[in-house]
């Protein structure tokens, strides 16, 4: 609902706001400090479609395959980048379950897979190749992360992009206040991702 989605994102306000103030206690720059506070935009209410330079490439990559009809492309979701999104130590880019405009991009056996765990009671993932801003591939995994609020009953649930992210972060120059889009689309059936930066985001 737009309530669970208000909330969530005031969540992951308060996320990125206890990272970069931990952050400002060790800089003691009260500019970076006020700088960081900053609210977070996600964006145009209506997202630009995916760019013609994304679709050459999907069609580069499903050449000979099975590449069904406008490669099932889905926008998951347009958020602007926190510093949690781009903090090398987190490794992970954060898909909040609220904030995806189509569920539909995992298929139901998807969906349940990352849902269960390996013998070592972590939570299974799934290997996906992404295409970065710079149009270049590669791999990452998708995982779902649910985490308990502060009342301790109810479960705020995300999705993460995480594996090779710090170092998609670095290659596109990826930087807090970004504004990024996160496409979904299948060739031969596989789930493939486009990661797309939004221009004049700061």
């Amino acid at each position: 609902t737009a309530d669970d989605s208000k909330v969530e994102d005031e969540e992951e306000q308060e996320e990125d706001q206890e990272y970069s103030d931990k952050k400002a206690k060790k800089r003691k720059s009260s500019d970076n400090l006020k700088k960081k506070k900053e609210a977070i935009g996600n964006g145009p209410p209506t997202p630009p479609p995916l760019p013609e330079e994304f679709k050459k490439t999907i069609q580069e990559i499903g050449k000979g395959k099975n590449l069904s009809e406008e490669a099932e492309m889905k926008l998951v979701i347009q958020k602007g980048l926190f510093e949690t999104d781009l903090a090398p130590g987190n490794n992970r880019l954060s898909i909040p379950f609220t904030r995806v405009r189509d569920h539909g991009f995992l298929t139901e056996e998807e969906a349940r897979f990352l849902t269960t765990r390996d013998r070592n009671n972590k939570m299974k993932f799934k290997d996906v190749t992404i295409i970065e801003p710079s149009l270049r591939r590669e791999k990452v995994k998708l995982s779902r992360w649910d985490m308990k609020k502060g009342n301790g009953k109810n479960t705020w649930s995300n999705y993460v992009i995480n594996g090779k992210w710090r170092h998609i972060v670095e290659r596109n120059r990826l930087e807090p206040g970004d504004v990024v889009q996160l496409w979904s689309f299948r060739i031969d059936q596989e789930l493939h991702f486009a990661l797309v930066k939004l221009p004049g985001n700061n």
